[in-house]
């Protein structure tokens, strides 16, 4: 009977170090990751004076581009 006490205590003593270690594991939090192609939003193309103009916003650090023509991107703000 011995033997049978101490293996149950050993088991009880097992399961409940499992049952209070499970409550205090903390779960680290999922860092907020947002894909490259939904910072950026684009404009409609519109020509005006012969060029087509095409603005791209950055959402994130509201920066504004300008695309127009064939000219290289110029900031806005």
């Amino acid at each position: 009977m011995k033997i049978k006490d101490i293996t149950i205590s050993i088991f009880a003593i097992i399961g409940f170090f499992t049952i209070i270690t499970a409550f205090q594991t903390r779960q680290t939090p999922e860092p907020n990751v947002v894909a490259e192609s939904h910072i950026y939003q684009l404009s409609g193309i519109t020509n005006t004076s012969g060029r087509p103009k095409m603005y791209k916003l950055n959402k994130v650090t509201g920066d504004v581009w300008l695309y127009e023509g064939e000219k290289p991107s110029v900031k806005i703000k």
